[in-house]
């Protein structure tokens, strides 16, 4: 819950950081809309040739940057997983339990077959 919730947060951060920088970006283009009868034609094609390369830089700095948000989440989720498996693992050795599914995946079943609250315990006892 801890690593979902840093994960969140950070996400958040970086999105609210986008948010600034495409306001930005749409300010700047309303006033090259707007200096259209100002300016000159060729000077009109200049700023809109440079906003076109600012926003061309911007959407490949913005996936690069979502893309290495997502390899992160995915690396610690993955860090999350090897520490736990090993747990539930010996948990079920011990209990000769031959497997574990999913809750979301059985239609209907006996409370006392349900380990989440077992299995979470035994978690937060071993990683803190």
């Amino acid at each position: 819950k801890t690593l979902l919730t840093k994960l969140n947060q950070n996400e958040k951060g970086i999105l609210e950081k986008f948010k600034v920088e495409e306001k930005k970006l749409k300010d700047e283009e309303n006033k090259i809309l707007a200096s259209r009868n100002i300016i000159s034609q060729e000077q009109l094609d200049i700023n809109i040739k440079e906003f076109q390369n600012k926003l061309k830089d911007y959407r490949n700095y913005k996936s690069e940057e979502l893309k290495k948000l997502n390899k992160i989440k995915n690396d610690e989720i993955v860090k999350l997983l090897n520490l736990i498996n090993p747990l539930i693992q010996e948990y079920m050795k011990s209990n000769s339990i031959n497997f574990l599914m999913d809750k979301k995946n059985i239609y209907i079943a006996d409370k006392n077959y349900d380990l989440t609250n077992k299995l979470i315990e035994i978690i937060n006892k071993k990683i803190k």
